[in-house]
């Protein structure tokens, strides 16, 4: 038995919201919910000191914005990550990025990922890693891996020999660093 279909290039974001609700639940929105208590909190603690301190309204709501920031910045970064844990991710995973004659290969203790080639649309560089660019989707090479930057050129380069000449064009960052 044989499905096929087609998706769309940008169809995953879409696809992965029930993931997101399943995983996450209500804090999948949980900056929504401080930005709201921000607002809220800062009209109400305004009014509130208004009444009784005319003109130092604005200091509730100083007060209520460095509250919510502080929430967002000390427990939104950990929500997905500790939803994950719960469900058995761990929390670092020993990856290997291969460069085959055919395919660019992303291997992980528990699946292989294989790009053709001429599916890379371009390397451009990220927050501390490289990004593999293609079919709607980007995968990570963190720069870190790297012994040096010679290695990390070597490396870029024989990845740029592999792909499309259009593709080449649009790595210029990474062209340019393993030239």
């Amino acid at each position: 038995m044989e499905i096929t279909g087609e998706i769309g290039t940008f169809e995953s974001r879409i696809a992965c919201g029930p993931l997101n609700k399943h995983v996450l639940g209500w804090r999948r929105h949980f900056q929504w919910y401080v930005l709201a208590l921000i607002l809220i909190g800062g009209f109400a603690g305004s009014w509130l000191v208004d009444r009784f301190a005319p003109g130092q309204g604005y200091l509730a709501n100083l007060a209520t914005a460095l509250l919510g920031l502080f929430l967002l910045f000390r427990y939104a970064p950990k929500m997905a990550q500790d939803a994950w844990r719960i469900r058995g991710v761990p929390a670092r995973m020993d990856m290997t990025y291969r460069i085959e004659e055919e395919v660019f290969v992303i291997a992980g203790p528990t699946a292989e990922t294989r790009l053709a080639w001429w599916s890379i649309s371009e390397i451009i560089p990220g927050r501390g890693c490289w990004l593999f660019v293609g079919m709607g989707m980007a995968y990570f090479l963190p720069r870190r891996f790297f012994a040096d930057p010679i290695a990390e050129a070597a490396f870029l380069r024989a990845c740029l020999e592999k792909m499309q000449p259009e593709a080449r064009a649009r790595s210029s960052k990474a062209a340019a660093l393993a030239a």
